[in-house]
């Protein structure tokens, strides 16, 4: 039947699963087990993360590790009446950083490589996604009006059905991923905890 941790594994399980059924107050409580132990945790990670980036820096004498700190605590004066507009400044910081590390990759990644990747190999393939993406396009072009303009009314209609075709391919592909997470679920119940599943 599996250890202790085996045993609260699977009644949290089942107890998240029973909303399903209807909302009862076995889910309610398995629920605030779950958002208190992630918020426990979320506590330690960032008690663990303040003294290795604040207070151990600050105790080898890297002063610079105070500018990270006054802006962290200036994320507090929203909690101070009238001194609001202070926290404007470590959120226009942490954007502003995390905007210019990610936007290099999500530049070459999304948008570079893809490009590459569609013009490198002249097959039925690339034609086929290079009239895509100009008929999607097409179809969002709203400054001329398409009635009348068969060049515009037919290829903004076939935007419209490759669209229709890749939100259905990313909707079967969502529901596939819940179905292999109810799957994980079950397995670990029927093997790990009840041993019926070898």
């Amino acid at each position: 039947m599996g250890s202790i941790t085996t045993w609260m594994a699977a009644i949290g399980t089942l107890g998240l699963l029973s909303f399903a059924w209807k909302d009862n107050k076995f889910y309610s409580i398995c629920e605030h087990i779950y958002v208190a132990s992630g918020a426990a945790h979320a506590l330690v990670l960032g008690v663990k993360n303040i003294k290795a980036n604040a207070i151990i820096p600050l105790a080898e004498g890297k002063l610079l590790a105070i500018i990270p700190i006054v802006l962290g605590l200036m994320f507090y004066a929203r909690f101070i009446p009238g001194q609001m507009r202070w926290t404007r400044y470590p959120i226009a910081a942490t954007v502003g950083i995390g905007f210019g590390q990610s936007l290099p990759r999500l530049a070459s990644t999304n948008f570079v490589s893809q490009i590459r990747a569609t013009f490198k190999v002249w097959s039925f393939n690339s034609v086929l996604v290079i009239v895509g993406i100009i008929c999607v396009i097409l179809f969002f072009y709203f400054s001329a009006s398409k009635r009348g303009q068969r060049f515009l009314q037919y290829p903004s209609r076939f935007g419209r059905i490759i669209m229709m075709m890749a939100f259905g391919a990313l909707f079967g592909n969502t529901v596939m991923g819940r179905l292999s997470l109810m799957i994980g679920r079950l397995s670990f119940l029927f093997r790990d905890w009840l041993g019926i599943v070898g």
